[in-house]
């Protein structure tokens, strides 16, 4: 029988693979489909041992053990002093939120599909409930979302997609956007909106995503 502790292992185990798109990822290496890994990672359903032990088989893992020390180090650090730091450098790391990470980190990457490593990481115990972020460039959201600011959510099956929400949207066409989604014109498809104007929308077929997020944070830039 598994313990809670070896449950919260897998999450941790995961955020450490650097996988773009786990859902697909992990169900194409263990079997399960995609809809039960959906609900495993958002937690929605308990994995079973029997999934996990597939999953250690197809990723051998190492993972990043975080002392108490460290924990209580970076919760002394103040976000708005952080921020002037990263603004001030010349390098891209990610401003670290004070928190215990009891759910590990929620990885971030570029809008860019070229780019498949992780540009930075956020606690995953300050968006609660979030699984996923991405780094957003250009001025399709604007001044909703400002160019380089950052998206977290929870990553959902495209079928439980609520109309007029925000969602960072991937597409078999290596397309990855940031929009809200409406009904479309026909059976099938799906409005992509602009929060700018004069950025007009568009239409792709539910068939062609191949991942959905639905935000619930948005992190700009100061």
């Amino acid at each position: 029988m598994l313990k809670k502790e070896d449950i919260e292992q897998f999450y941790k185990d995961v955020s450490t693979l650097g996988l773009k798109f786990p859902v697909a990822a992990i169900s194409e290496a263990t079997g399960q489909s995609k809809s039960n890994v959906s609900k495993y990672l958002s937690r929605n359903l308990e994995p079973s041992e029997a999934f996990l032990k597939k999953f250690y088989d197809k990723f051998p893992v190492s993972s990043k053990k975080v002392s108490r020390e460290t924990i209580v180090q970076e919760s002394k650090a103040s976000y708005l002093q952080t921020r002037q730091r990263l603004k001030n450098s010349s390098d891209s790391e990610i401003p670290v939120f004070a928190g215990n990470t009891r759910a590990g980190t929620i990885q971030v990457y570029s809008d860019d599909p070229s780019v498949n490593e992780p540009v930075g990481h956020l606690p995953a115990s300050i968006f609660p409930g979030c699984n996923h972020a991405e780094k957003v460039s250009g001025d399709s959201m604007h001044p909703l979302v400002i160019n380089q600011g950052f998206v977290i959510g929870k990553i959902v099956d495209k079928k439980g997609i609520i109309y007029g929400e925000k969602y960072i949207v991937h597409t078999k066409y290596g397309m990855a956007m940031v929009k809200y989604l409406q009904e479309g014109t026909k059976k099938g498809l799906v409005k992509l909106v602009s929060y700018n104007k004069h950025i007009s929308p568009q239409e792709i077929s539910y068939d062609d995503i191949t991942f959905c997020c639905r935000i619930y944070f948005i992190v700009n830039p100061s």
